[in-house]
């Protein structure tokens, strides 16, 4: 159900406006040469920097910066998947993908749980930084489409408590 849906039960208000451009562009078939759901519905790629900087990013959010771009997705919380094509590195000119939790095709309602990054503004003091290399280097890698997997399922158990208690609510 889109956004703009008056049965929709939340509010854009609650969706940042980055979080519903996003959106739009990345369900919007339009654009799919430049920007598009993965077939796996769990994260999106833009396939051509160069040319998504000059033709979308202005209509969309009054800059052309690529690097400005992928900040503000970090900054929500989005995370680059680096893969490999064929056996080497996909050219990042002509593809990058990025995932995030909550931003699976088809879920719109759990744009609202994507939340931007509340900077303390300090800077991590070196220990600090050495410390999170060790704990990198100590930990295993995680399998991202199990993952993916564990996070859908407590999604989708999140959303059907909700749509229980709505229906609690109507009964009543």
């Amino acid at each position: 159900m889109p956004l703009s849906s008056p049965n929709f039960e939340y509010t854009t208000t609650n969706i940042p406006a980055f979080l519903s451009k996003l959106w739009t562009l990345v369900e919007d078939s339009k654009y799919d040469e430049l920007i598009a759901w993965d077939s796996s519905g769990f994260s999106f790629h833009v396939y051509d920097q160069t040319r998504f900087a000059r033709e979308i990013l202005p209509r969309f959010f009054k800059h052309n910066n690529m690097a400005s771009f992928i900040r503000q997705l970090n900054m929500y919380g989005f995370r680059k998947v680096n893969s490999i094509d064929h056996g080497s590195l996909k050219n990042e000119k002509e593809d990058m993908e990025f995932h995030h939790p909550y931003f699976i095709r088809g879920k719109e309602q759990f744009l609202e749980f994507i939340k931007r990054k509340v900077s303390n503004g300090l800077t991590p003091s070196s220990s600090s930084i050495a410390t999170t290399k060790d704990n990198l280097k100590e930990s295993t890698p995680v399998n991202l489409e199990q993952k993916l997997k564990l996070n859908l399922n407590t999604l989708l158990q999140m959303s059907e408590l909700q749509s229980t208690s709505n229906e609690t609510v109507i009964l009543k």
